[in-house]
């Protein structure tokens, strides 16, 4: 059985690792608007990046695991909720924004926790970029979009009554929107080079730039966005209840979640 020390140690150790993973990424989404116009990133800043996202969220759940703060089939249980992310993934392929993998990365992170709601939006999501082959320099800002999905799905605390799946839903669509947002900002630099209105201004100030992209956004990707935040907000509330239900049957009889699965 696993010590004190280690289940303390697990306490501390897994958020740190989510943190830290967490605060290089927003610096990554944010660069456009934090560098200057003479910075540049590396080439093999997206390999590194992607690299790290995954250790993390392996590292984070075999540390849980380790500590006892989470049962070993939590690897079973993983494996198949990143499958299923995947495929939802595939199911939609980007199509006027019917993306029903959000809504399975919010029911996860809400049943089953922070830490397995980040492991299982990442892995879902570099899972479906290997079966496609769409490996290039946007999947770790993907795959950290949909971890981050997880993890405040599984941090939010939202009350166990008759009101949870549509707050649940609610959530859903938000961070939807929000997915798209910060997807439109690693690359929105280099996609708006000529239109004076919403294109990105090396060196200005913040709030510019910032009001360039969210009229960017809105002129180009809210016929993604919007159908994405519908889409979610309705898978959740027709399968939100029996998902979360059936994934705390499965974890309660094993003590699944220990620690994580405060909310």
């Amino acid at each position: 059985m696993p010590s004190n020390l280690q289940a303390k140690f697990a306490i501390v150790i897994t958020p740190a690792l989510l943190m830290l993973t967490s605060a290089i990424g927003i610096i990554a989404f944010s660069w456009p608007l934090i560098l200057t116009s003479e910075s540049l990133i590396s080439p093999y800043f997206a390999p590194v990046l992607t690299a790290l996202i995954l250790s993390v969220s392996l590292l984070a759940v075999f540390t849980a695991i380790s500590s006892g703060n989470l049962h070993s089939k939590a690897i079973a249980l993983l494996g198949l909720l990143a499958a299923l992310i995947a495929a939802a993934r595939l199911l939609g392929a980007h199509a006027f924004g019917i993306e029903p993998m959000w809504a399975f990365i919010v029911i996860a992170g809400r049943a089953l926790g922070p830490t397995i709601g980040f492991s299982a939006g990442s892995l879902g999501m570099v899972s479906s970029a290997v079966i496609t082959g769409g490996i290039g320099p946007w999947l770790p800002f993907q795959m950290l979009a949909a971890g981050w999905v997880g993890l405040i799905a599984g941090l939010i605390p939202i009350p166990k009554n008759k009101i949870e799946v549509p707050l649940l839903a609610i959530l859903g669509a938000l961070l939807s929107l929000i997915v798209g947002l910060l997807l439109n900002l690693w690359f929105w630099p280099t996609a708006t080079v000529g239109n004076v209105a919403i294109e990105f201004l090396p060196g200005a100030q913040i709030t510019d730039n910032l009001n360039r992209l969210m009229l960017y956004s809105i002129t180009t990707s809210a016929t993604f966005d919007i159908p994405r935040a519908i889409v979610t907000f309705t898978l959740i509330m027709l399968i939100g209840g029996g998902m979360l239900r059936t994934l705390r049957r499965i974890t309660r009889p094993t003590k699944f979640v220990l620690q994580e699965n405060l909310n």
